[in-house]
């Protein structure tokens, strides 16, 4: 009882949140007026290859721009500058930062590729001599953690977003590309102890391979179903469908945002 009212507590808040937002933002700023959009999300990976298949051929990105090696100071500075300055701070080394030493000895390899609305750029950084990444997965990274990311890709409506899921992880198996693996809405309980009791995922039905948020008390939100999944990486990865309410507010932002002068 108590999980079920925090439950519908958390989206009650969200719910007014956007509300709030929507009723007191005030004018963008002059600058501001000169952001045409979001050009590209970018995405570091520890196999670039296996990346660009999952990308591509799973995804449909249309992969345009292929560059490798890249190094030197000019790289070094605009990319890490703040991390240099910082490991200076702390007094650790870079290597021991997991930050890329582009003037010397590590390299970037860089790929774009284009959806629909936006293009995502894979990067990795590795030592040229070695070939070995800069830095390692972490065992763990939660979406929780404060400035971690995800990328969210806009599902067909023709497509049971659960059919989606099941396909998706069905291709990345067959593929070789093992870390992909999205969450169940069912399976797993926690109690106030922390102690947690998970059923395989074989075992979960496909039905709750996402979350569909419906009915009139969710308000805004109703008609928003979301599965959220690890990327080849361990990046966050967000598969959204959008219908009724919530498609008619993404409407009404996109459509607010289009009136906001453009020098």
């Amino acid at each position: 009882m108590v999980k079920k009212y925090l439950y519908y507590s958390s989206l009650v808040v969200l719910l007014l949140t956007v509300c709030f937002v929507f009723v007191t933002q005030k004018e963008t700023s002059v600058f501001g007026q000169n952001v045409l959009g979001v050009q590209h999300v970018g995405i570091t990976v520890e196999n670039l290859e296996q990346s660009l298949k999952f990308y591509s051929e799973a995804l449909g990105g249309k992969i345009f721009l292929i560059s490798s090696q890249l190094a030197g100071e000019d790289f070094e500075n605009i990319l890490f500058q703040k991390e240099m300055t910082d490991s200076l701070r702390i007094k650790k080394k870079l290597k021991r930062l997991s930050v890329a030493d582009l003037a010397n000895f590590d390299v970037l390899d860089l790929a774009f590729l284009q959806f629909n609305n936006v293009v995502i750029e894979l990067t990795r950084y590795y030592n040229i001599i070695s070939n070995e990444n800069v830095g390692q997965i972490p065992e763990i990274l939660p979406a929780s953690i404060p400035s971690s990311q995800h990328v969210s890709f806009h599902i067909s409506e023709k497509i049971d977003l659960n059919d989606f899921i099941e396909e998706l992880e069905s291709w990345s198996k067959e593929n070789g590309i093992e870390n992909v693996q999205c969450n169940r809405m069912k399976g797993c309980v926690i109690n106030e102890y922390q102690e947690i009791n998970c059923k395989q995922l074989k075992d979960i039905g496909t039905e709750y391979n996402s979350l569909k948020i419906q009915g009139n008390k969710f308000g805004d939100f109703s008609g928003w179903f979301i599965a959220y999944c690890k990327g080849p990486s361990g990046e966050q990865l967000e598969f959204n469908q959008m219908f009724s309410n919530s498609k008619s507010l993404f409407k009404s932002a996109f459509n607010l945002r289009k009136k906001v002068k453009i020098f």
